[in-house]
Protein backbone atom coordinates (compact mmCIF):
# COMPACT_ATOMS: atom_id res chain seq x y z
CA UNK A 1 0.00 0.00 0.00
CA UNK A 2 1.19 3.41 -0.90
CA UNK A 3 2.01 6.52 1.60
CA UNK A 4 -0.28 9.29 1.04
CA UNK A 5 3.20 11.15 0.08
CA UNK A 6 3.83 8.53 -2.44
CA UNK A 7 0.68 8.15 -4.09
CA UNK A 8 0.46 11.98 -4.69
CA UNK A 9 4.26 11.79 -6.09
CA UNK A 10 2.84 9.15 -8.35
CA UNK A 11 -0.17 11.32 -9.94
CA UNK A 12 1.46 14.15 -10.57
CA UNK A 13 4.00 11.51 -12.48
CA UNK A 14 1.72 9.69 -14.05
CA UNK A 15 -0.07 13.33 -14.78
CA UNK A 16 3.06 14.85 -16.17
CA UNK A 17 4.06 11.87 -18.49
CA UNK A 18 -0.09 11.55 -20.00
CA UNK A 19 0.45 15.14 -20.85
CA UNK A 20 3.64 14.29 -22.69
CA UNK A 21 1.77 11.62 -24.28
CA UNK A 22 2.81 8.44 -22.38
CA UNK A 23 0.76 5.49 -21.95
CA UNK A 24 1.19 4.44 -18.24
CA UNK A 25 -0.16 1.87 -16.87
CA UNK A 26 -0.38 1.34 -12.66
CA UNK A 27 0.82 -2.32 -10.96
CA UNK A 28 -2.08 -2.33 -8.51
CA UNK A 29 -2.09 -6.15 -8.37
CA UNK A 30 0.29 -8.74 -10.31
CA UNK A 31 1.85 -12.15 -9.77
CA UNK A 32 5.46 -10.33 -8.81
CA UNK A 33 5.88 -8.94 -5.83
CA UNK A 34 8.24 -5.90 -5.99
CA UNK A 35 7.65 -5.12 -9.45
CA UNK A 36 7.77 -1.53 -10.43
CA UNK A 37 4.76 1.28 -9.55
CA UNK A 38 4.40 1.87 -13.13
CA UNK A 39 4.86 1.42 -17.07
CA UNK A 40 5.31 3.77 -19.22
CA UNK A 41 5.26 3.62 -23.01
CA UNK A 42 5.34 6.10 -26.20
CA UNK A 43 7.14 5.50 -29.60
CA UNK A 44 7.81 1.93 -28.63
CA UNK A 45 10.01 2.62 -25.71
CA UNK A 46 8.71 0.93 -22.78
CA UNK A 47 10.18 1.83 -19.35
CA UNK A 48 9.06 0.83 -15.79
CA UNK A 49 9.08 3.20 -12.68
CA UNK A 50 9.39 2.73 -9.02
CA UNK A 51 8.11 5.69 -6.79
CA UNK A 52 9.41 6.44 -3.59
CA UNK A 53 9.42 8.87 -0.93
CA UNK A 54 12.54 11.17 -1.24
CA UNK A 55 15.18 9.32 0.74
CA UNK A 56 13.28 6.14 1.11
CA UNK A 57 15.20 3.06 -0.05
CA UNK A 58 14.27 0.32 -2.49
CA UNK A 59 13.11 -3.07 -0.31
CA UNK A 60 15.56 -5.75 -1.38
CA UNK A 61 12.76 -7.57 -3.93
CA UNK A 62 12.35 -4.28 -5.68
CA UNK A 63 16.01 -3.53 -6.64
CA UNK A 64 16.32 -7.56 -7.57
CA UNK A 65 13.16 -6.92 -10.03
CA UNK A 66 14.87 -3.44 -11.17
CA UNK A 67 18.07 -5.46 -11.95
CA UNK A 68 15.65 -8.61 -13.49
CA UNK A 69 14.33 -6.03 -15.80
CA UNK A 70 17.36 -4.03 -17.07
CA UNK A 71 19.29 -7.32 -17.94
CA UNK A 72 16.48 -8.32 -19.89
CA UNK A 73 16.98 -4.36 -21.65
CA UNK A 74 14.52 -2.80 -19.65
CA UNK A 75 15.07 0.79 -18.37
CA UNK A 76 14.32 1.08 -14.67
CA UNK A 77 14.02 4.24 -12.55
CA UNK A 78 13.49 5.22 -9.30
CA UNK A 79 11.50 8.13 -9.26
CA UNK A 80 11.19 10.52 -6.41
CA UNK A 81 9.15 13.76 -7.50
CA UNK A 82 7.36 14.89 -10.56
CA UNK A 83 10.62 16.32 -11.86
CA UNK A 84 12.16 12.71 -12.61
CA UNK A 85 10.39 12.69 -15.35
CA UNK A 86 13.45 14.83 -17.11
CA UNK A 87 15.32 11.49 -16.81
CA UNK A 88 13.29 10.22 -19.96
CA UNK A 89 14.28 12.89 -22.05
CA UNK A 90 18.01 13.34 -20.86
CA UNK A 91 19.69 13.00 -24.40
CA UNK A 92 22.80 11.81 -22.23
CA UNK A 93 20.67 8.65 -21.24
CA UNK A 94 20.50 6.98 -25.03
CA UNK A 95 24.33 7.53 -25.43
CA UNK A 96 25.02 5.77 -21.77
CA UNK A 97 22.52 2.97 -22.34
CA UNK A 98 23.72 2.59 -26.06
CA UNK A 99 27.59 1.96 -24.61
CA UNK A 100 26.01 -0.21 -21.93
CA UNK A 101 24.61 -2.67 -24.08
CA UNK A 102 27.02 -2.85 -26.73
CA UNK A 103 29.70 -3.32 -23.41
CA UNK A 104 26.54 -6.37 -22.33
CA UNK A 105 27.00 -7.89 -25.61
CA UNK A 106 30.71 -8.08 -26.29
CA UNK A 107 31.00 -8.52 -22.54
CA UNK A 108 28.90 -12.28 -22.99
Amino acid sequence: MLSKLESEIQEKIVKQLTDEGWIVLKSISNNKSGFPDLQAMKFGRVVFIEVKQPGKQLSPLQVFRGQQLTEHGFEHFVFTSVNDVDKLTASTYWVQKLIKLITMKWAA
